[in-house]
């Protein structure tokens, strides 16, 4: 069964300015359905009717029925991640609320907050498909690591030392943050970073060291050998969560500084610079018989036909709706590029070549049997394939074997197969 969508916010606030500020940009912003309540009990009747879509709620700690935080308490009991709105703070109510378990708290003092809070929001959006491990010995220090990381919805993976972290590593390639101790059994922190620096360079995996030794040398080692940040323990639990997320995002931005370099705008596949860099990294590994190459070349048929009956955007759509079809028809190791106009260009690793001739024959079918909407039109589309596994002494042989494959698919009649 489906968990329920959350795609609410519920903030509970009695001022109407702060209260039209926060919901405006939740809903534009984020995209996100506010629902707003000025009281306790408004707030209580709310919730009743929405707690499973919520995502998160933003609370004022002091309201005409609630002055001294009830409304927190009340909907932390529920689960609901939490953001705390506030006039005042002292060091006193700093402490009692962070010991709530909130995500976080705002002092009411400019209208930047507000961005504060929805940058909140977003983070709780996003967090779900990051994936955090823990590595320590100490399982009472992991289960309260966790904990907190929870809190802000990351999925969080556990290990006792080096050797179990790096095993977790292999089986959950797409972990973008390590925290790890210093102090370990069979691998300890420093070596583990060592280890994580052969494979993933600090812009692919952020790694930040944590000791409770009182010592300049550790924190030195880390950075030195390889980890983006370090912590000392005890350390503040705002600084942790701001530690943790300029880690995240700072992979993030070099993630999207890439994707800018090397993707495709209009479909999001890669780009032929892109497919050519990488392409040739792979023929050479291919040639020395380390891994089988297969090359797919697809083109859309009677495409200048789209464009001069429909318009441009209607081709454009038409590109998307292929695009999006060949994408998920891969693997996530297999390049996918568009590699100019309304041609596609896809290189498999060990793939059979008839495998590879049933995969492009699925593709060919659902293109052919399927249709997007233009204007209150369905269009439909269908695309041609040449295929290549054969080796030659430059990767621009192999791209140039399939694209003759396809062009006697064109000069056939078009919707079919030809392998070279």
């Amino acid at each position: 069964m489906n968990s329920p969508k959350l795609n609410k916010v519920l903030i509970v606030e009695d001022s109407e300015s702060v209260a039209y500020a926060l919901a405006h940009n939740v809903e534009r912003v984020l995209h996100l359905e506010p629902i707003v309540a000025d009281t306790f009990a408004t707030a209580q009747t709310a919730l009743a009717k929405v707690w499973s879509e919520t995502l998160i709620a933003v609370l004022d700690l002091s309201l005409p029925d609630a002055p001294d935080g009830e409304v927190v308490d009340y909907v932390l009991e529920t689960d609901i991640p939490v953001v705390v709105l506030t006039g005042t703070l002292n060091e006193s109510m700093r402490d009692r609320l962070l010991a709530k378990n909130i995500v976080d708290y705002v002092i009411k003092q400019s209208p930047s907050e507000v961005n504060y809070v929805i940058q909140l929001i977003h983070r709780m959006q996003l967090n779900p498909k990051i994936k955090i491990l823990v590595v320590d010995d100490s399982k009472t220090i992991r289960a309260s690591v966790r904990k907190m990381l929870e809190t802000h919805r990351y999925q969080v993976f556990e290990a006792r030392d080096g050797k179990e972290a790096l095993a977790v590593l292999e089986e959950n390639s797409d972990i973008v943050l390590v925290l790890t101790d210093y102090n370990m059994p069979n691998m300890d922190g420093i070596q583990l970073i060592s280890r994580i620096r052969e494979k993933y360079a600090r812009s692919e995996l952020s790694i930040i060291g944590l000791s409770s030794a009182n010592s300049d040398s550790i924190s030195i080692n880390f950075l030195k050998m390889g980890a983006n940040d370090f912590l000392n323990r005890p350390y503040p639990r705002e600084e942790f969560y701001l530690r943790i997320t300029q880690n995240i995002e700072y992979i993030e931005y070099v993630r999207k500084v890439e994707d800018q370099a090397n993707k495709d705008s209009l479909t999001g596949l890669y780009n032929r610079k892109y497919l050519i860099e990488m392409g040739g990294k792979l023929f050479n590994n291919a040639r020395r018989g380390i891994i089988k190459l297969t090359t797919i070349m697809v083109d859309i048929d009677f495409f200048k036909h789209v464009n001069d009956t429909y318009g441009h955007l209607a081709g454009d759509i038409a590109i998307k709706h292929v695009a999006a079809i060949i994408k998920r028809s891969f693997r996530s190791g297999d390049v996918v590029a568009r590699y100019g106009g309304e041609e596609f260009c896809i290189i498999c690793v060990n793939i059979d070549e008839q495998d590879a001739k049933n995969l492009c024959e699925r593709i060919r079918e659902e293109i052919d049997s399927s249709s997007f909407n233009y204007g209150g039109n369905p269009i439909s589309v269908t695309v041609s394939i040449g295929l290549s596994t054969k080796i030659f002494d430059q990767f621009s042989g192999m791209l140039g074997s399939a694209d003759q494959a396809l062009y006697r698919a064109k000069r056939n009649g078009r919707n079919q197969i030809k392998a070279a």
